[in-house]
């Protein structure tokens, strides 16, 4: 979730930041439940549900979030 926030921005600065933020969205937008054959880790709904989280709970506060919620998150007092 942190790379969706992190580098929404980045399209024209840094497009393979970006990139990890459209695989980001991709996975937190999704409604696979299976990751699908090939594949390796966890689809979002999967670990919603190893969790007990609501997944659309969390994707309303994951578009709610910014780079400075991030930074205040973990401690870091040298973000602007």
């Amino acid at each position: 979730m942190l790379d969706f926030v992190l580098y929404a921005d980045c399209v024209e600065k840094n497009p393979a930041r970006y990139e990890l933020h459209t695989e980001a969205a991709e996975w937190l937008f999704s409604d696979a439940v299976d990751t699908p054959p090939g594949e390796q880790g966890y689809t979002y709904q999967a670990v919603c549900g190893m969790l007990g989280l609501d997944p659309k709970e969390i994707r309303e506060q994951a578009l709610q979030l910014t780079r400075e919620d991030l930074h205040r998150f973990s401690g870091d007092s040298t973000a602007t």
